[in-house]
């Protein structure tokens, strides 16, 4: 059974997990849409110039696989429904939190507005793109096993902890009191620091404050419910 000064710690742990869950499923939607936006666009330079952008998008939206899909298909749809292709197409940019669609929506953008063959520079980015995921996979894989051994740390170092500030402080109060603070402050700073590592090697911040705040919150209930338990 957990304390219940545990509660509080728990719940917010939840939420905040909940939290980093939903960043990582956008973040995993994200990198399923990148990696599938090089072919999109190698289909988009073999269109004949003078072929409306509309029905370029449209023919790549059919034969892409999700999440591009529905990120095209719902630009058509709008443009069908009489919203101006530029604005579709800014609300495409702004709804994908795509850095790389953010660029090819640029292009596309500007293409609409000119009316110049893009197909060369469709190209060109989508060799990037390519170039660009093979780096990161690379980054990925090379930091694997630092990073689970940080997740595996979160658990088992505060484990460690809590049963050696149990027995510090049955020897000793006085003691026992200043490194119970030491290590609690100590826990904290590292589950901080191991989402700023993970954080990093993955090229995605935008989940560094839940995932901070997850694995701090985590150590720390792992530390006090061992704690309890060995005292």
């Amino acid at each position: 059974m957990i304390a219940l000064e545990f509660l509080p710690f728990l719940a917010v742990l939840l939420v905040l997990t909940a939290r980093a869950l939903w960043s990582w499923r956008r973040a995993s939607r994200i990198r399923k849409l990148e990696a599938d936006l090089p072919a999109a666009l190698f289909s988009m330079a073999a269109y004949e110039p003078g072929v409306p952008l509309e029905t370029i998008l449209s023919d790549v939206a059919a034969c892409s696989p999700e999440p591009l899909r529905s990120a095209f298909a719902t630009c058509v749809r709008q443009v069908r429904s009489g919203v101006p292709f530029p604005k579709a197409l800014q609300r495409m940019r702004l709804q994908s939190g795509s850095r790389l669609l953010d660029r090819v929506v640029q292009l596309l953008q500007a293409a609409y507005r000119s009316g110049v063959d893009l197909s060369d520079v469709f190209r060109k980015v989508a060799e990037e793109a390519y170039h660009l995921q093979r780096l990161q996979a690379q980054r990925r894989e090379a930091f694997a096993l630092q990073k689970y051994t940080l997740y595996a740390g979160v658990l088992l170092v505060p484990a460690l902890l809590g049963l050696l500030s149990a027995r510090t402080d049955a020897a000793s109060s006085a003691y026992g009191t200043s490194v119970f603070w030491g290590l609690q402050f100590y826990l904290a700073s590292f589950g901080v620091l191991s989402a700023a590592f993970i954080a990093t090697v993955q090229s995605d911040r935008s989940a560094l404050p839940s995932r901070a705040a997850s694995l701090a919150l985590c150590g720390l209930l792992v530390f006090h419910t061992v704690r309890s338990w060995g005292a």
